[in-house]
């Protein structure tokens, strides 16, 4: 189980990680690859800022998605 909250990450690959178990809200997290990661869902980055981040689906995303 993780647990990141007002954490920021630079440069991490989460690539192919299983993160069935992740709680995170108010990171920052930049450049950060979570292609094919598995276990994690758009929702799960709720209330997180992503900068050029890759999301387990491909699509790089570059926006604070609190908005959403």
């Amino acid at each position: 189980m993780l647990w990141f909250h007002m954490s920021a990450f630079k440069d991490i690959d989460f690539s192919n990680a299983g993160l069935s178990y992740l709680d995170m809200g108010e990171n920052y997290l930049v450049s950060c690859n979570f292609t094919g990661a598995k276990g994690i869902k758009l929702a799960d980055f709720m209330g997180n800022t992503l900068q050029d981040v890759t999301l387990p689906n491909g699509e790089v995303i570059d926006k604070n998605i609190c908005d959403w």
